[in-house]
C-alpha cells in the first residue's frame, strides 16, 4: 500500500476518542505566544562560532543547557512559507495530525498510528530531503544529508514519546513534543527545496539567503536567543543579517528593551559594504501568497502580525530602505505601535529558541551561525 494513502487515512480514519485531564483551547494557543515550552531537541544544531574580544571567555552556546523553543506560532508560520513541491502534502498531513492530538476529542491511538505511517514514508521523507538539488555543492550536499538524517532520527524519538506523553495525559509535555517536530519538519522540509528567489538585477551586491539558517544570540546577563531566518519571505534581509553576524557587526552592540519590543544592532549609520564602499541598504520585500516583490512596499501582508511573539523583523532608515537594526517583538504592541511599525519592518524570521521576556536589556556578546550565505562574486559559500 503506497505510504502517502496510508498517511491520509491516519488523518481522516476516525477513531474513538481519549478526554484529556484539561482539555487544550487549540484557538487560543495557536493565537497567544504568552506561554513558553521547556527544553528542546531543536536547538542542539551545531554552530560554527565567531567570537570577539569582548566575548573570548564567555561560555559556548553548544555547552550549554539547549534552548526551549516558544510556543506554535513560530513553528507554524516556517511551515507555511515553505514553497510547495511534491511532498507538500505528505509534510501537511502530518502536520494536521499533530495538531489534531492537541483537541480532546483525539483518538487514543491517533499518536502510535502517526509513528507507524511516519516509518512507512521514512524513505519518502530521506530521499527528497537529502537529495542534491542544482545549488548544492559539495560540501553543503553532504551537510544537509547529515541534517535530513538527524531531522528524521529526532522526529521520530518525539514521535515515540508522544505515544507515551498522551497516554499519560501530560498535555505540557505532549505541546512540547508536537512544537519541537513542527520545527523538525519545517527544517527538514526545507531541505529538500530548491530556493532561487528572482533577485532584481540592482540589488546583485547584496548578499543572498536561499537556506534556512540560525543565528544564536550570546546576550549578557548570561541568556541567549536563537533566531531561525527565513528567506523564503525575505532572501535579501536574511541575507544581510545572516553576512552581518558572520562579519561580527553585531558583537557587543546593546539591547533597548521595553515592555513591548527587543531592539538590537544600532550603530551609528550602518554598515559600510566593501563592494561598494558605500552604506548597505536593502529594498522591502513583500511576501504575499507565496510571492515575494519588490514593486509595492507599502503594507505588510496579513500573514505577518508585528504582535505576534517571537516575531523578528528588520527596521528601515531614514532612507526608507532595510538596515542593520532588528526588532523582536514581545507580542505587547498597542494599536498605535502596530500602525506605526507596518511597512516599517521588514519581517526576516522568529525566535525558535530562548525566553525573550527573560532579556532585560545589556549587550550582544557574540552571534554564532549555521548555515550559509551567497555573496557577489563568490558563489555559495561562506564568508572567510
Amino acid at each position: 500500500m503506497p505510504p502517502l494513502f496510508l498517511l491520509l487515512i491516519a488523518v481522516l480514519l476516525p477513531l474513538p476518542s481519549l478526554p484529556l485531564s484539561q482539555p487544550i483551547n487549540r484557538r487560543a494557543l495557536l493565537t497567544s505566544s504568552t506561554l513558553l515550552l521547556p527544553t528542546s531537541s531543536y536547538a542542539k544544531t551545531k554552530t560554527s562560532t565567531i567570537s570577539s574580544p569582548s566575548s573570548s571567555n564567555s561560555k559556548s552556546p553548544n555547552s550549554t543547557t539547549p534552548i526551549p523553543p516558544p510556543l506554535l506560532p513560530p513553528s507554524l508560520s516556517l511551515l507555511s512559507t515553505i514553497p510547495p513541491s511534491p511532498t507538500s502534502p505528505l509534510y501537511a498531513s502530518l502536520k494536521t495530525s499533530l495538531l489534531s492530538l492537541l483537541l480532546p476529542t483525539s483518538p487514543p491511538r491517533t499518536s502510535l498510528t502517526l509513528l507507524r505511517t511516519f516509518d512507512n514514508s521514512r524513505e519518502i521523507f530521506q530521499s527528497s530531503s537529502s537529495k542534491l538539488l542544482p545549488e548544492d555543492s559539495t560540501l553543503s550536499y553532504i551537510t544537509k544529508s547529515e541534517k535530513s538524517e538527524k531531522y528524521l532520527s529526532l522526529i521520530r524519538l518525539n514521535l515515540q514519546s508522544i505515544i507515551s506523553s498522551t497516554t499519560l495525559k501530560d498535555n505540557s509535555k505532549t505541546l512540547t513534543l508536537i512544537n519541537d517536530t513542527l520545527l523538525l519538519l519545517s527544517s527538514l522540509q526545507s531541505l529538500s527545496i530548491p530556493f532561487n528567489p528572482k533577485i532584481p538585477p540592482q540589488y546583485k551586491t547584496l548578499p543572498v539567503l536561499k537556506k534556512r539558517s540560525t543565528l544564536t544570540l550570546t546576550l549578557s546577563q548570561n541568556k541567549t536567543i536563537q533566531i531561525t531566518l527565513d528567506p523564503y519571505i525575505a532572501p535579501l534581509a536574511c541575507g544581510n543579517i545572516f553576512d552581518l553576524s558572520e562579519r561580527t557587526f553585531y558583537n557587543d552592540l546593546p539591547l533597548k528593551v521595553n515592555d513591548d519590543k527587543i531592539v538590537g544592532g544600532s550603530f551609528l549609520e550602518g554598515f559600510i559594504d566593501p563592494y561598494t564602499a558605500k552604506l548597505r541598504t536593502i529594498p522591502y520585500e513583500v511576501y504575499c501568497n507565496g510571492r515575494l516583490s519588490y514593486d509595492n512596499p507599502i503594507q505588510v501582508p496579513p500573514d505577518f502580525n508585528y504582535n505576534t511573539k517571537n516575531l523578528v523583523g528588520v527596521y528601515k532608515n531614514n532612507l526608507g530602505l532595510v538596515s542593520s537594526e532588528f526588532f523582536i517583538s514581545k507580542g505587547n504592541l498597542s494599536d498605535k505601535e502596530l500602525e506605526e511599525l507596518n511597512g516599517e519592518v521588514q519581517p526576516v524570521g522568529w525566535v525558535t529558541g530562548g525566553d525573550v521576556d527573560d532579556v532585560k536589556g545589556g549587550r550582544i556578546l557574540r552571534v554564532d551561525v549555521d548555515g550559509e550565505v551567497e555573496r557577489w562574486g563568490k558563489g555559495f559559500s561562506e564568508f572567510s
